[in-house]
């Protein structure tokens, strides 16, 4: 099951400190302060947590323009790597594309690295793309030796 902030239209504070989103504390409390300051809990936007813990949820609405935009790239970047490995899985994709698929991915990577190192310092996330990658590596690995 893929983390919650992939999938959720509704995040607490922690998870969004954890993000490390653009435009957006990077800390529990600062996002707790921040969503004061900027009246979300008021906003008909946030609701109450049930459960463990208690606490805030916010909408992805209340985000300022550029942390909404670093979390949809995120959601896409990780979408488009599990789409690439789904894709590998059903033998949808042919062996010689599966490396020109990747290169591409690893190109959109590493020139937005500015904006995907916070992704990268996310804890869960960084053990999803671990993942991500090792499937891949068996991937082209597999389809190499069957060459």
């Amino acid at each position: 099951m893929p983390p919650r902030w992939q999938t959720s239209d509704w995040l607490t504070a922690a998870g969004l400190a954890k993000l490390q989103l653009t435009g957006l504390p990077g800390t529990e409390r600062g996002v707790n302060g921040f969503a004061e300051r900027h009246g979300w809990r008021h906003s008909g936007k946030a609701r109450r947590r049930t459960g463990c813990g208690g606490g805030w949820e916010y909408h992805l609405s209340l985000l300022p323009a550029q942390a909404l935009n670093d979390l949809l790239a995120r959601r896409a970047f990780v979408a488009e790597l599990r789409q690439l490995l789904a894709d590998i899985d059903a033998g949808v994709v042919q062996p010689h594309h599966i490396v020109r698929q990747l290169a591409i991915l690893l190109s959109l990577l590493s020139s937005r690295a500015a904006d995907i190192s916070p992704l990268l310092a996310a804890r869960q996330l960084s053990h999803d793309l671990q993942e991500l990658a090792d499937g891949a590596r068996r991937e082209i690995t597999a389809v190499k030796e069957a060459q």
